[in-house]
């Protein structure tokens, strides 16, 4: 019987602990970013997120941009900035800013 009550224990701290994540109340989000990104376009974002939401704890990881889609597909992060140039059915791709990039040079 101590056991059974153990893991029902244990089962009640797991419902108890889901309800807190989805309610926003506490967790973690693990984003992948290239190292631009990370510096010049989040800390704004990541500070306004931990405003609205302090007990939720951003884990921001440089990650080389041709490898985001891979591995947020295979679950090692939730989310992923970059630009990306393939579609992944496993992904969801949602754009978040439309940029022109230009070069400049002499003549």
């Amino acid at each position: 019987m101590p056991c059974a009550l153990r893991v029902l224990s244990e089962l009640e701290g797991a419902v108890q602990s889901t309800r807190t994540l989805v309610s926003r109340e506490r967790g973690r989000v693990t984003v992948a970013a290239p190292p631009l990104s990370s510096t010049a376009l989040l800390p704004q974002a990541i500070a306004e997120f931990r405003e609205a939401f302090p007990n939720i704890a951003i884990m921001l990881q440089d990650v080389m941009f041709e490898e985001i889609s891979s591995r947020v597909g295979a679950g090692e992060f939730d989310c992923g900035i970059g630009a990306f140039d393939t579609r992944d059915d496993r992904l969801d791709i949602q754009p978040l800013v439309r940029e022109r990039l230009l070069l400049t040079c002499p003549p």
